[in-house]
C-alpha cells in the first residue's frame, strides 16, 4: 500500500489545524503550572513511554489483580499494516514522509507556531530525553527544587 500527499495540503489541512496526535503532545501536557503543581503536592507519580504500558499493568496486576497478570493492554492494529507514505513536492517530486518529516519539523514547528502556548518546554525536553535514555523505560518522580 502507497499513498501520496500533497505538501501543502499536509501542511494546511492536517499540520496547521494541529488535529489529533499533531494538536497535544508533552509540551502541551506538561506546562510549567505542572511542574508547579508536581512541585507543591508530591504525588506519587511514575511517568513512562507509551510502550511500556503493559510492563506497568503487569506490575499492578501482580499486586492488586493476579488474574489479570500478563494480560496485554496495548494494542496497535495500525502497527502490524504495512504502507509507505510519500508527500509530493515542487516539480512532482515525491520523498518518503519520514524523510519529509526529518527535514521539515523543527521549521514546521516554529513557521506554524505550533507550540506557541507551550510553557517550560525545556523541563519536558529534559524530562523526556532521561526517560528515553532510561533502561527500564520507567521514571519516578523526585520534587526538589531547581
Amino acid at each position: 500500500n502507497q499513498c501520496y500527499v500533497d505538501e501543502k495540503k499536509l501542511i494546511n489541512v492536517a499540520i496547521k489545524k494541529k488535529e489529533d496526535e499533531i494538536g497535544l503532545g508533552a509540551t502541551e501536557l506538561l506546562q510549567c503550572e505542572t511542574f508547579e503543581a508536581i512541585k507543591t503536592n508530591a504525588p506519587n507519580m511514575v511517568l513512562l513511554d507509551y510502550k511500556h504500558g503493559n510492563d506497568l499493568q503487569n506490575l499492578l496486576a501482580e499486586k492488586y489483580c493476579p488474574n489479570l497478570a500478563n494480560t496485554p493492554v496495548e494494542s496497535n492494529v495500525a502497527s502490524e499494516k504495512e504502507y509507505q507514505a510519500f508527500v509530493k513536492v515542487k516539480n512532482s517530486e515525491t520523498v518518503s514522509l519520514t524523510d519529509w518529516l526529518k527535514v521539515k519539523e523543527s521549521t514546521l514547528e516554529w513557521a506554524l507556531g505550533l507550540h506557541r502556548e507551550a510553557t517550560c518546554r525545556a523541563k519536558t525536553r529534559i524530562m523526556e530525553d532521561r526517560l528515553f535514555s532510561c533502561e527500564t523505560g520507567f521514571l519516578n518522580t523526585r520534587v526538589k527544587e531547581d
